[in-house]
């Protein structure tokens, strides 16, 4: 859902300059840069350095604090790092250097051997990290989703909405308790193609750590298969990069939790700001039964 980036860009500007102002440091220049899910980034220059400034904007989503504790205890994104919560509106704002590097949609076999050495490095040795322990991805799901609004013309269609959100997060929750058995790591948690950077050394860095939680090491291996789209041969190369043992039926169910995760989102956003009801019922009835494949094979890990 397009944010309003007419209104952000001077309600953002200003909630910068206030911080600049609290840090003593030189405000120079802020431009719109991206949009997520629940942030909006701003290209920045502070004292002469290039800087994004990540300003969240859904209020339920409160987790730029726990990313930059992250980056700054294991130097995820070297250089520059600052949180702050404006007293006057108790916005979120966390300061980064600007990463000079390419998102690529199609890697090179030594690519993917990068990045699963990369997701290996981070996974282990297991990372404790004060406030992440409590998440997991039922959570993680409840939060990350759009609050929808009601209408006259869409009220059936938003409890058909929240019936599907409430089995899917009680779905993640049974996928995440049965990932116990194995072990649990520090996942990103949204290791999309748009998080991951290669540098023009080759190094890969990861940005957008405010998903992170303790889960199964198969969660940022699916969504990182599932985005690049990796054949059957890429997935494996990966995998062997990657170097450590990996459940293929687990890595299944978190690719498809994943798909779900994207497609409600697209349905809350659908919700509040169309009211084409043939394509949303077309695309809950998809949902629905991927549930259905989901209850099954939990069914069969027991």
């Amino acid at each position: 859902m397009p944010f309003r980036a007419e209104y952000y860009q001077q309600h953002h500007s200003d909630l910068i300059k206030r911080y600049c102002q609290s840090r003593n440091v030189l405000f120079e220049q802020c431009t719109y840069l991206a949009q997520g899910a629940n942030n909006v980034l701003y290209h920045t220059i502070i004292d002469k350095q290039k800087c994004v400034c990540k300003i969240g904007v859904n209020p339920s989503f409160r987790r730029l604090s726990a990313e930059y504790r992250i980056i700054c205890k294991y130097g995820f994104c070297p250089g520059l790092i600052d949180f702050f919560t404006d007293q006057h509106t108790g916005s979120e704002l966390l300061v980064m250097p600007y990463i000079h590097g390419t998102h690529i949609a199609s890697l090179s076999s030594e690519q993917i051997e990068a990045l699963g050495n990369a997701i290996a490095s981070y996974h282990h040795p297991v990372r404790s990290i004060p406030g992440i322990e409590v998440e997991n991805m039922a959570h993680f799901c409840a939060n990350r989703i759009l609050p929808v609004t009601a209408t006259d013309n869409n009220a059936a269609y938003c409890a058909r909405f929240r019936k599907l959100l409430d089995t899917m997060q009680q779905l993640a929750g049974e996928t995440s308790a049965i990932a116990l058995h194995g072990g649990t790591v520090l996942v990103h948690g949204d290791l999309i193609p748009e998080n991951i950077f290669f540098t023009a050394d080759g190094t890969v860095r990861f940005i957008d750590w405010e998903g992170a939680r303790y889960d199964s090491p198969e969660t940022d291996l699916a969504t990182c298969i599932k985005g690049f789209n990796f054949t059957e041969s890429e997935t494996d190369r990966l995998l062997n990069s990657y170097g450590r043992p990996v459940n293929r039926q687990m890595l299944s169910l978190r690719m498809v939790l994943h798909y779900l995760q994207v497609a409600a989102w697209r349905l809350a956003v659908q919700l509040n700001i169309e009211t084409d009801n043939v394509l949303f019922d077309k695309a809950a009835g998809e949902l629905e039964q991927e549930l259905d494949f989901i209850k099954a094979a939990i069914a069969t890990m027991g």
